[in-house]
């Protein structure tokens, strides 16, 4: 199958200890951009999701109650929005743009560059599942908070159908990291082998020369 890699809200805001809903885990930038680096060309496709928050809309907005659940973070033009993680700018890269915690929100919007002469940049996100079907392409998850924006991204791929494994050793939570997501809302799943838990490391060894 072909491989398809969701990076998550690696940003400024949510990574560095003084980010402003930070989940101070900087030590996953360097192993992040040294796997990007090193493994990067094994994906057939990249998709790097960010919150995209803009002042007074954040505060207002009637599609999304996450200000009622966090401060103002991942400003657009401020330091906290920054990426992380540093990803070749390729035609293997597409953006998901979030305004709420959940990338398959109806508000989040998804840039596809290689696919730009098919569809117009900012289409919903559930055209994922029309660009990758679920049964060529097996999705590989990394990135941030594993018990908030990290589950919503699977849930949202195993409920369409796709097999999904979790890079854990990239993956941190804010309340509960993802050995004890998957433990509490995954049991069946693990079982049959629609969910797997693995490494970068892992990664790196079972494509070894592919």
């Amino acid at each position: 199958m072909k491989k398809l890699l969701t990076i998550i809200d690696m940003q400024y805001d949510f990574v560095m200890p003084d980010g402003k809903l930070s989940l101070n885990c900087p030590e996953i930038i360097k192993p992040f951009n040294d796997f990007i680096k090193r493994a990067g060309k094994n994906f057939d496709a990249i998709i790097a999701t960010r919150d995209d928050h803009v002042a007074g809309e954040y505060e207002t907005c009637a599609y999304s109650d996450e200000a009622t659940k966090f401060p103002m973070h991942c400003e657009v033009g401020t330091k906290g929005h920054e990426y992380l993680v540093k990803i070749p700018q390729s035609n293997k890269l597409s953006w998901v743009s979030k305004k709420d915690n959940d990338m398959w929100h109806r508000a989040s919007r998804l840039s596809m560059r290689p696919y730009a002469e098919t569809f117009d940049g900012g289409m919903e996100t559930n055209a994922i599942t029309h660009l990758f079907s679920n049964t060529q392409w097996h999705v590989f998850v990394a990135g941030v908070a594993s018990d908030i924006c990290v589950k919503y991204a699977i849930d949202g791929f195993l409920s369409r159908g796709y097999k999904v494994s979790v890079l854990t050793d990239l993956t941190r939570g804010l309340n509960a990291d993802m050995g004890a997501v998957a433990a509490q809302c995954y049991q069946d799943c693990l079982r049959t082998g629609r969910l797997r838990l693995s490494t970068s490391a892992q990664f790196i060894n079972e494509t070894k020369g592919k």
